[in-house]
């Protein structure tokens, strides 16, 4: 960690990267001031005071690890460090804060509850980690935001009440373009006018539900739709899911899903996760592939695995 003696040398601006799960990585500038700002938003918003005992268990070569360590400095935290890993809470220690990706969150469970106060960003909530979160005790927030805006410009409450929408950060505001894709305003953090692919629904200019990214829309038969929405309908349990696009001869794309599965799923098992999926938006052919592709930090890389769905010649499910 040498930007942490940097940190306490006074740097004026700090290089990071981006993870890459929405594009190819980059790295970005971001100064001293707007980082302040970004941690004392957070600091505010998660009432975190100083003495707060915080696991970090994310890269923190990446903004969120980055801002995890900053924060600890900052507010006068006392911070275990572990490496990322798929089950960061092996150990029966207790933590009155914590960050995680969802694909932690969910194979955490049930030790969860060692976390008084859990952030969870870098993907959506699957149905199923919505559904055990439902048990849990603490405060549990779903965050918005990228590198660009250091980490989280909005919260969504996850439990012990569920919000719908995600709430902006003090000094953040939002407005949308004509794909209706989020438009961030953040002075503090020195972002203005940033355009995103994230398409929402914008409530006002300080909450938003969010829908998907329209770099991954689906266009089929003159109708698009968003895979996330349809992942978000899809109660499936047994193994990472995704939903995309494969070509076809007379609709120019149709709607598949991908199952990251070792096994084969029962059948009965299949039929009824897909039953709330509304007819237009039904997977037409269902694939199997062994793994994914993720970051390091587990997010999942859509590009990636279509890359992998298209060279490996994966095994289909008889699905109609």
């Amino acid at each position: 960690m040498h930007w942490v003696e940097q940190w306490h040398n006074g740097l004026d601006s700090f290089t990071l990267h981006t993870s890459g799960s929405t594009g190819k990585p980059k790295s970005i500038e971001i100064s001293r001031a707007a980082i302040q700002a970004s941690v004392q938003a957070t600091l505010k918003a998660l009432d975190l005071g100083p003495g707060t005992r915080a696991l970090l268990c994310l890269p923190y070569d990446k903004i969120a690890g980055f801002m995890m360590v900053v924060r600890a400095l900052v507010g006068r935290w006392e911070l275990w460090v572990t490496e990322p890993q798929k089950v960061p809470l092996e150990k029966a220690d207790h933590f009155d804060f914590a960050a995680m990706v969802p694909y932690q969150a969910y194979a955490s469970w049930p030790r969860l509850p060692q976390v008084n106060k859990l952030l969870i960003g870098g993907g959506a909530i699957t149905p199923n980690l919505a559904t055990k979160l439902k048990e849990y005790e603490g405060m549990v927030y779903h965050s918005y935001g990228m590198t660009e805006t250091i980490t989280h410009v909005a919260l969504q409450q996850l439990a012990p009440q569920r919000q719908s929408f995600f709430q902006a950060l003090p000094g953040v505001s939002f407005t949308a373009d004509d794909r209706n894709c989020l438009v961030i305003n953040a002075p503090k953090l020195q972002v203005h006018e940033l355009v995103t692919n994230d398409v929402v629904d914008l409530r006002d200019a300080h909450s938003f539900v969010w829908r998907g990214r329209a770099d991954h829309a689906i266009t089929v038969a003159g109708s698009t739709y968003l895979p996330e929405e349809i992942e978000q309908q899809i109660s499936w349990t047994s193994s990472a899911i995704m939903v995309t696009a494969v070509p076809h001869s007379t609709l120019g794309e149709q709607i598949a899903l991908v199952l990251e599965q070792e096994h084969w799923p029962r059948p009965e098992e299949l039929y009824e996760a897909l039953q709330a999926v509304p007819h237009r938006q039904k997977p037409k052919t269902i694939y199997l592939l062994p793994n994914f592709e993720y970051t390091p930090n587990g997010k999942l890389q859509r590009a990636k695995t279509q890359e992998l769905l298209v060279k490996a010649q994966p095994k289909i499910w008889p699905y109609t």
